[in-house]
């Protein structure tokens, strides 16, 4: 079957069937673009990819830490009742 056969069944297609037939590509999509995902990460071809944005997001990453390791040494653990006096 032919590209040209198959373009004329999904024309053809009820409604139903035919958001059916699109959720099966959307799903299908996901598995194989998971999958490239996995090889070219086993592979080692995202690397460069990860290494960058792990240094773009490090100085904001940074500072989140630095906040957090403030408000644990400050003895004050419960930061969401706190937080809830403040609420109208």
């Amino acid at each position: 079957m032919g590209l040209a056969e198959i373009e004329s069944a999904i024309a053809q297609l009820p409604a139903k069937d035919f958001a059916e037939l699109m959720a099966w590509i959307q799903e299908y999509r996901e598995r194989v673009w998971g999958k490239q995902i996995e090889n070219d990460l086993a592979a080692g071809r995202r690397d460069a990819t990860i290494a960058k944005a792990e240094e773009e997001c490090r100085p904001g990453l940074d500072e989140v830490y630095e906040i957090l390791g403030r408000r644990f040494s400050s003895g004050e653990h419960d930061v969401a009742a706190r937080h809830n006096e403040h609420q109208p």
